[in-house]
């Protein structure tokens, strides 16, 4: 593994508690552990890295979106990434790094992803002030959620499936049920 990062830094130069410095481009995006916890992804302005996140090493990139990826979700079973960008939603598969589906219903960047826990629906909160709620199966909207007059930044589900919390630069949490 390569030990130093595109600034210089080395592994031995890591903020205490520290165990890995990952990255090979823009960090813009969230990063999300697979369900098993052995792969991160990490949404970046060149796509998505896929790294073991034990060892640090990559394992493969999400490329195909023409703008930087802003957010990214491992489906409950760990069969799916979603990366969310500008108006759209790509579905890969996490082993092979194929893109399943496009999703569009947005009209601005895909600033959050949130699977429901039994992976029947994906949550998006984008910059254009709403969320949509997907159906994994039919790859269509089944809900859009509509309150917030700021860029939703962040969608959560309880675990228990009865409510969804989204959160906007508007400086307020929805919660849905």
């Amino acid at each position: 593994m390569n030990t130093n990062n595109e600034q210089g830094t080395s592994q031995s130069e890591l903020p205490e508690g520290a165990k890995l410095r990952l990255g090979k481009s823009s960090i813009i995006g969230n990063v999300a552990f697979s369900p098993d916890g052995t792969r991160l992804a990490v949404a970046g302005d060149i796509g998505t890295w896929i790294y073991d996140a034990h060892s640090g090493e990559e394992v493969s990139l999400l490329a195909g979106h023409t703008e930087y990826v802003w957010s990214v979700a491992y489906s409950p079973d760990g069969e799916t990434v979603a990366t969310g960008s500008y108006e759209e939603i790509w579905l890969w598969d996490s082993v092979t790094g194929v893109p399943k589906a496009t999703l569009k219903e947005h009209r601005d960047y895909v600033r959050a992803l949130a699977y429901s826990p039994d992976g029947s629906t994906l949550a998006s909160g984008g910059a254009d002030n709403i969320g949509i709620l997907w159906d994994v199966a039919t790859e269509e909207p089944k809900a859009t959620l509509k309150g917030h007059i700021g860029s939703v930044r962040s969608v959560a589900y309880s675990p228990d499936d009865s409510s969804i919390a989204s959160g906007s630069e508007d400086h307020s949490v929805l919660l849905w049920g």
